[in-house]
């Protein structure tokens, strides 16, 4: 079997309508492909922001932490506000400590999404990185913008300014 028959496999399980919960379809694509090819499928399926891209991505995190991170990651740049937002969330899940705090303090201050920047400055609190906090502070003085509870993100900023100087001075 080859890669581009294993993605059909995938493709004809995985999707949307399934009657089948993403565990049942993650079991059912396990049996039908060796985990390499299955790796290798999943792994191209996160190239595309949709149903396959974000379940491949879920599927990775329980197969292969280092892909999934990687992919992740590379969700940060994806053009979709979405796709950045679901590389943050599950970078705040399961790799906190590993996120790129460059490219992290970018999205915080330049994002266009609000709920991107919200989830950034998560992040930035979680990581306590002291070059953190001078884009914290541009946001507390100047982000108008809210989470999706309607929290104005300067209180956030705020929240994680202390977080980190309180790690940084104790």
């Amino acid at each position: 079997m080859d890669e581009l028959d294993a993605e059909r496999i995938v493709r004809s399980i995985v999707h949307r309508d399934s009657p089948y919960t993403s565990e049942m379809q993650l079991a059912l694509v396990s049996r039908r492909l060796d985990k390499a090819m299955l790796l290798r499928v999943l792994e191209k399926l996160t190239g595309d922001f949709g149903y396959e891209g974000i379940w491949a991505i879920h599927a990775l995190v329980g197969l292969d932490e280092q892909r999934a991170q990687q992919a992740a990651i590379r969700w940060l740049n994806h053009p979709d506000h979405n796709a950045r937002s679901i590389g943050l969330d599950i970078l705040l899940r399961h790799w906190v400590k590993d996120a790129p705090v460059d490219k992290v303090i970018d999205l915080a201050r330049n994002d266009p999404d609000e709920n991107v920047r919200y989830r950034s400055i998560l992040i930035l609190a979680e990581i306590g990185d002291e070059r953190a906090l001078e884009v914290l502070e541009w946001i507390r003085d100047n982000d108008k913008g809210e989470n999706w509870e309607g929290e104005p993100l300067k209180y956030t900023a705020e929240c994680a300014i202390h977080q980190i100087q309180q790690r940084l001075f104790s």
